[in-house]
């Protein structure tokens, strides 16, 4: 690890190097308990007046109130963690019960099984692709192809039964 030297330390505080030199400045101050001590003595009794003057004077006071503030917002031991709405509860439940009818009566569910085979030989099809590019590329074409297909089958199933 590269130590660096008070003036290069000044140097630093002024903004005389580039982004990168100082970037790796700046990791090395994390992480060196030395450098960063040489560095804070290059701060004087100027610079100190000067950061006086950018940080307001009720800073210290409006910091120290914020942070009592926060930390008697944690809920004590004693309070009970919030449950549920029972309410809400069984109003996604219906909910979700009522999808379920509503696909079972559409017919969606008996079409995925009956359409299983086809459904699983295209994601054989799709998985045997080599390439990522050329899952990427062709992706768009493959669900086209298909839906179609998919379509066109469910479209003739219903055909048949129609006519029958």
């Amino acid at each position: 690890m590269r130590h660096y030297s008070s003036g290069e330390w000044l140097a630093f505080k002024e903004g005389h190097y580039d982004e990168l030199t100082s970037g790796k400045m700046e990791e090395h101050l994390y992480a060196c308990e030395s450098c960063m001590e040489i560095f804070l003595e290059t701060f004087n009794a100027d610079d100190l007046q000067a950061a006086e003057k950018l940080i307001p004077a009720d800073f210290t006071p409006r910091t120290m109130e914020l942070l009592t503030s926060s930390s008697t917002g944690k809920p004590s031991l004693s309070q009970k963690p919030k449950t549920p709405n029972v309410q809400n509860l069984f109003l996604y439940y219906v909910a979700a019960a009522m999808l379920t009818l509503f696909f079972m009566g559409g017919g969606v569910f008996q079409s995925l099984v009956d359409n299983y085979d086809h459904l699983s030989s295209a994601a054989v099809n799709i998985e045997r692709q080599t390439t990522k590019e050329t899952t990427i590329l062709d992706w768009s074409g493959v669900v086209a192809e298909k839906t179609a297909g998919w379509i066109a089958d469910f479209e003739n199933r219903n055909h048949e039964e129609v006519s029958k």
